[in-house]
């Protein structure tokens, strides 16, 4: 008990503080402190589905508030260019927040103006103390072929180790797989897909492959992230894959009154061309005209 009076005489220079009030002192101090601590990170899951060429990604944190204090947890998504958002929900509790996607200037205005008024919001979600959080983020995107391939990018950015990080990806195709490829983890956005060479995929991942599916799982340790990098994965995972297309006339897939054709032409010179695709309305009779 004389160390406690002793470090509060060192903080008020009074001898007349009672030992409720050195405690009270010391709490406050410990709780400022805290205030650089950065919140845990229980859980890191990404899950990915690709039917057809459509990906849709769903990434889900789970943060624990373990100081006295209230905090505010950054959840950090990296999205392809391509992408958008579909969904984004916050659960605190028995109680799911359903956010809603604005422009960025738009977003921080909200979350400033809703942050004076002392309530929560999705950008930089408040975390109560000793409260456990889940963030959950689904984006979409079509994926696009280039040099005879179809590139899956997926960013890992728990922002610190995580006990739980794990990564599952399927991809289906109904016209069958030609090759699936994970390449190594894309630390560096100045790297290329097509300059890591055949170098092995990121330790603890596991393939599975048939026909016309394919299964990607990705859990790394504590000390294979620490590997990576020792703030914890901050990096892509890559994924490589080809469709097997036997029909010269690609494939021609209809749902909903809507039809897609996929097609990649073969044996194009490598210099720059212009593809011109003219469509024109299905004739209901049996003679079809065919426009210019």
């Amino acid at each position: 008990m004389f160390y406690l009076l002793t470090v509060c005489v060192k903080l008020y220079c009074t001898l007349y503080l009672s030992i409720r009030e050195c405690l009270v002192a010391l709490m406050s101090r410990f709780c400022s402190r805290g205030s650089n601590v950065r919140l845990k990170v229980t859980d890191y899951h990404v899950r990915c589905s690709v039917v057809s060429r459509y990906a849709v990604t769903t990434v889900q944190s789970s943060v624990w508030n373990q100081l006295s204090v209230t905090k505010e947890a950054a959840f950090e998504v990296d999205l392809p260019s391509t992408a958008f958002i579909s969904n984004f929900t916050i659960t605190s509790g028995s109680k799911v927040y359903v956010a809603q996607v604005k422009e960025r200037a738009a977003a921080r205005k909200i979350y400033d103006a809703a942050k004076k008024r002392g309530r929560a919001a999705g950008l930089v979600a408040t975390k109560l103390a000793k409260a456990q959080m889940l963030f959950c983020l689904t984006y979409e995107e079509l994926l696009p072929r280039r040099l005879g391939r179809y590139e899956l990018s997926l960013g890992l950015r728990p922002g610190q180790l995580v006990q739980n990080l794990t990564l599952d990806v399927s991809i289906t195709e109904q016209t069958g797989l030609s090759f699936v490829k994970v390449l190594p983890l894309k630390t560096s956005r100045l790297l290329s897909s097509t300059a890591q060479g055949d170098t092995e995929a990121p330790a603890s991942t596991r393939v599975e492959q048939n026909p016309c599916c394919a299964r990607v799982h990705y859990s790394p340790s504590l000390q294979q992230q620490s590997s990576v990098s020792p703030k914890g994965v901050h990096a892509d995972f890559m994924i490589q894959y080809d469709v097997a297309l036997r029909d010269l006339m690609g494939e021609v897939q209809v749902h909903d009154g809507y039809f897609v054709h996929y097609f990649a032409p073969k044996g194009l010179p490598k210099e720059s061309q212009t593809l011109c695709i003219v469509s024109g309305p299905i004739l209901p009779s049996k003679s079809c005209s065919r426009p210019n």
